[in-house]
């Protein structure tokens, strides 16, 4: 029983370091290295213009995430540059887009490819789970590979303002919930009108 006991505790010490990934993607492997980010990570991407606007736009609003404590110093080796490939032209949110996407973090590189604007939204919330600030002004990013795409084509929120008052800014975060969690639908129940 003591040996079951200190393995299970040698098993939970070496995952404690692990990052975190909610939902979890459907394939992750884990490799041994953490390499720096640095200050103004940017994102490179190879799409159409339409789709590469989008994501630019879903990296501004969600790249000051990555910071938690604070804008970083870079330093040499740090890596300054996500490159992201998408490989779908069509920007319309159905339930039968494609998100599947695959990351792949080595110690010199980030490269993502993603099937539609949305599989490249869910990389980028993946990829911020996989940052780590290991001091105010260092933060590092697990090496490893990770290939996802959700299991249901409804994955959302319902919040129900008819019984429950939320207010407006309430409303948004509950909004930017929604898109950190990789949901794709939020209803809103605004009045009992039965």
């Amino acid at each position: 029983m003591r040996v079951l006991l200190g393995l299970l505790v040698l098993v939970a010490v070496a995952l404690a370091d692990l990052p975190n990934l909610w939902p979890m993607p459907s394939s992750v492997t884990y490799s041994e290295c953490n390499p720096l980010i640095g200050h103004n990570l940017s994102l490179e991407c190879d799409g159409t213009t339409a789709v590469c606007g989008m994501v630019q736009d879903y990296w501004t609003w969600a790249s000051p995430r990555i910071y938690p404590l604070g804008s970083p110093a870079t330093t040499p080796g740090s890596i300054t540059t996500i490159t992201l490939v998408v490989f779908g032209a069509d920007t319309a949110l159905t339930l039968e887009v494609d998100e599947a996407y695959t990351l792949s973090v080595t110690k010199g590189a980030v490269t993502m490819t993603a099937q539609s604007v949305y599989a490249a939204m869910r990389g980028i919330e993946t990829l911020i789970q996989m940052t780590t600030p290991e001091a105010p002004s260092t933060y590092s990013i697990q090496c490893g590979q990770v290939t996802d795409a959700p299991r249901f084509p409804w994955r959302g929120l319902m919040v129900d303002t008819a019984r429950h008052f939320l207010s407006i800014s309430a409303m948004k975060r509950q909004i930017d919930a929604v898109a950190i969690a990789k949901m794709n639908v939020l209803h809103v129940h605004l009045v009992d009108a039965q």
